[in-house]
């Protein structure tokens, strides 16, 4: 029986906490697949995060890859800047736009789950994707 583990300080961040469990998750099911990701064994963890936005977690990933915020303690005062998991955003964000176009997914029903600095961006990925309509033909689901 699988085990999935995680730190307890993401019980802090519900975003952050479910995007570890999706990746987690994304492990096992990959796991079952016969061989090596594209790209070799060095490629496990970005294709483990790909699988997990495929499987619908790309909100989450692509919210907790980079966080950037100010704090504050009795002592101190700064910023600090954390990422997590193994694709950034952009790339992330490339897999939702693909994925929706693959599924059928209403691409826009992310948005107002996305932070504001990437529905943007996701935007503009989903209007690049007009022009491949005819690469992406063959991978679409009930193809």
């Amino acid at each position: 029986m699988p085990v999935i583990t995680y730190d307890v300080r993401l019980a802090g961040d519900p975003m952050a906490l479910v995007a570890t469990f999706a990746h987690e998750l994304a492990h096992y099911l990959c796991s079952t697949f016969h061989g090596e990701p594209p790209g070799g064994k060095e490629m496990d963890e970005p294709a483990t995060d790909l699988t997990a936005v495929f499987i619908g977690f790309g909100v989450f990933l692509a919210n907790s890859a980079f966080t950037f915020q100010q704090y504050s303690s009795a002592t101190r005062t700064g910023w600090r800047a954390r990422t997590q998991g193994y694709l950034p955003e952009l790339q992330l964000l490339n897999a939702m736009a693909i994925f929706c176009s693959l599924s059928g997914a209403p691409w826009r029903d992310a948005l107002p789950h996305l932070d504001a600095h990437l529905r943007p961006l996701l935007k503009r990925l989903v209007k690049e994707l007009d022009g491949w309509t005819e690469l992406l033909a063959p991978l679409r689901v009930g193809s």
